[in-house]
């Protein structure tokens, strides 16, 4: 699939990805382009208005759009916005919480959360401004600190499955642990992710600046598969519909779907 890239040449447009498809936003405006699959796999398009431009989305569940935006130094505004319905386009819920840190929005229990972490910004709302609640497992997925002298990343799943131990090892001659930083997040089929950016070792065993972008795709089995991310690709979004990776080529950004079922296999 194939979007719009904004005019600016280092940005790329915000993906949130949702039961009903994708929903794209350029930074910097308030037009949302969702693009929905039918049940007969029949696409369409269509644009729906926000009453402000957040720096993140997340969409779902239900036709709603989740984003944030600055309300203040000190604080975010959380706004939930109906995609469908009487209210489409409209600003159905909202909360203010403090400005801790430009972490993504994710999906908690009963609401969505923040800064990677598993505190509540906002409960789940439908296009209507009601309260709405998911219709499985939130299937939340947390990152422990390092183990530095395993060099082993633990990756939770809240839902008490089981954890992913994802090992990243210095080759010889280097010494010591990989401390860069790492991020994760849920994926579909109840697998997850996990995103970073290694880097080359030279001849004297001394780490060379992170250059190498690459992820981790784990399965709900406990299996998972590294990828190196050539060619200026990275994550675009990830939740439990899916992962989506991105691309830019000139004006265009050229988006690919993995499924941990199918790209998490050795």
């Amino acid at each position: 699939m194939t979007i719009d890239a904004p005019a600016d040449p280092t940005q790329f447009p915000m993906i949130a990805i949702a039961d009903f498809g994708i929903v794209v936003l350029q930074p910097g405006t308030t037009t949302a382009t969702m693009f929905e699959t039918d049940s007969n796999g029949v696409a369409t398009r269509r644009t729906v208005t926000l009453p402000m431009s957040p720096w993140d989305i997340h969409a779902g569940p239900g036709p709603v759009l989740y984003g944030a935006a600055a309300a203040g130094p000190l604080h975010l505004h959380v706004g939930a916005f109906a995609l469908s319905g009487d209210r489409v386009g409209q600003e159905v819920g909202f909360g203010v919480v403090p400005q801790l840190g430009s972490g993504p929005l994710g999906r908690g229990a009963t609401g969505i959360v923040g800064n990677g972490s598993t505190h509540q910004w906002l409960g789940f709302v439908n296009e209507k401004g009601a309260p709405a609640s998911l219709s499985k497992p939130a299937h939340a997925i947390t990152i422990n600190p390092f183990d530095h002298e395993a060099d082993d990343v633990v990756v939770h799943d809240q839902d008490g499955s089981h954890d992913w131990h994802v090992v990243i090892r210095r080759p010889p001659p280097s010494f010591g642990s990989y401390v860069h930083s790492s991020l994760v997040a849920a994926s579909s089929s109840g697998g997850a992710v996990l995103w970073t950016t290694l880097s080359a070792v030279s001849s004297a065993g001394v780490d060379l600046p992170p250059s190498q972008p690459a992820i981790a795709v784990l399965a709900a089995n406990g299996k998972g598969r590294w990828y190196s991310l050539g060619d200026g690709w990275q994550v675009g979004t990830s939740d439990v519909q899916g992962t989506i990776l991105e691309h830019r080529v000139g004006d265009k950004v050229e988006l690919v779907r993995i499924d941990p079922n199918v790209d998490a296999r050795p």
